[in-house]
């Protein structure tokens, strides 16, 4: 039970370590739309999680429901055209003139959690997912990353790492984040 208790007191304090390392944080506005009618205890856990994963990006969310400039995230039931991946729990589209916007498809995130329940529940995985896309927001790319959060297909391994809270953004991905400031 100690080595349990030291061993998560350790992942978090790894990512505490890792965000302190910023220097500078940036406030990020989402407006978080919820087409999907996705249960308001759901949704909090989920804008929780996503926030405490973007802190490992130097990014400190302010969720808003107001129409200034802000990055725009949508809950869908599924996805709205074809062509989409069958593994894909969302969708970034890039958008330099429009802004860039998001979409989580819910239908997806709860098939996952059907298989991956064991491992990690609802609220934190539709937070590990909300993250995954506004970093694609972020980051300015459509890119997958090898590892962390943004990983191409989240499996059993990134699902683990869900669970403890260990998927978060990768060094790369914070020197990268830096640089399009």
């Amino acid at each position: 039970m100690l080595l349990k208790t030291l061993l998560l007191f350790s992942f978090g304090l790894s990512l505490h370590l890792r965000a302190s390392d910023c220097g500078v944080v940036r406030a990020v506005p989402i407006r978080l739309i919820n087409d999907a009618a996705v249960e308001p205890k759901v949704m909090v856990a989920a804008q929780h999680e996503a926030a405490y994963v973007l802190k490992s990006l130097c990014v400190q969310v302010e969720w808003t429901t107001n129409l200034t400039p802000a990055l725009e995230m949508r809950t869908l039931i599924a996805p709205i055209a074809d062509g989409i991946t069958k593994h894909a729990l969302g969708l970034t589209v890039l958008d330099a003139i429009h802004g860039n916007r998001g979409a989580i498809f819910f239908s997806r995130v709860r098939a996952a959690e059907a298989v991956y329940g064991r491992l990690v529940d609802l609220g934190r995985l539709l937070g590990c997912v909300l993250a995954h896309e506004i970093g694609h927001m972020l980051l300015n790319s459509n890119a997958h990353s090898p590892e962390g959060i943004m990983i191409a297909k989240f499996g059993d391994a990134e699902m683990r790492k869900a669970a403890q809270r260990r998927l978060t953004f990768t060094r790369s991905d914070r020197v990268l984040a830096a640089a399009i400031k």
